[in-house]
């Protein structure tokens, strides 16, 4: 297991809890540790489930409620990314009936929305980061069979991204972060990659 300090900016970790809630805008040091494993873990939460939605690249889960956002690539008839929409952002209302669910305009500017830049030169490739988490560059491409998908950096392992889970401190007014951790396959043995950030203590 590997330890590294990292500077948390004022609203890295906002995408994950929500709207409004993050840790305090100054800078502060976070500590990140590193493991792998052969299988994802299970549902941190009974009733939690991951999406199955057509082309999913990646999702995000809270401790809050089995609600979740999935991003999925969108893909025109001919199975290539659409250039002026490559990805969809959506609800998955678990805590009912697990219906779709469209992200609002406040939510995509603040917290769950992405900025994409086609890659010059290289068709059917975007550079990706959620607007709330700019440290995390993503790519999100066509693997090696054809399949959509968002590719990271895990402990300097390329990987490609499964899912983002936050756990929420809700005892006070407002929800503290405790911990994020972050899933990924790595792309050369197909281990399970796993990224656990929280704060450091003073």
């Amino acid at each position: 297991m590997f330890l590294r300090p990292k500077v948390l900016f004022p609203t890295v970790i906002m995408v994950l809890l929500g709207l409004g809630f993050s840790w305090p805008a100054y800078s502060r040091q976070l500590v990140m540790t590193f493991d792998q494993s052969d299988t994802l873990p299970p549902p941190p939460h009974p009733g939690y489930r991951a999406p199955t939605d057509p082309n999913t690249l990646f999702y995000i889960q809270r401790s809050t409620n089995a609600n979740i956002i999935v991003y999925a690539a969108n893909l025109t008839r001919q199975g290539q990314f659409d250039p002026r929409n490559p990805i969809d952002i959506f609800w998955r209302v678990f805590d009912e009936d697990g219906r779709r669910h469209g992200i609002n305009l406040i939510e995509q500017l603040l917290a769950y929305g992405l900025t994409i830049r086609p890659v010059k030169g290289v068709p059917n490739s975007f550079d990706v980061n959620v607007v709330s988490f700019p440290e995390m560059k993503c790519r999100v491409e066509f693997d090696e069979a054809g399949a959509p998908e968002c590719v990271v950096q895990i402990n300097g392992r390329c990987a490609r991204l499964v899912s983002a889970y936050v756990e929420l401190d809700q005892s006070g007014i407002i929800p503290r972060p405790l911990f994020l951790d972050i899933y990924g396959i790595d792309k050369s043995n197909g281990r399970v990659l796993h990224e656990h950030i929280e704060a450091a203590t003073s």
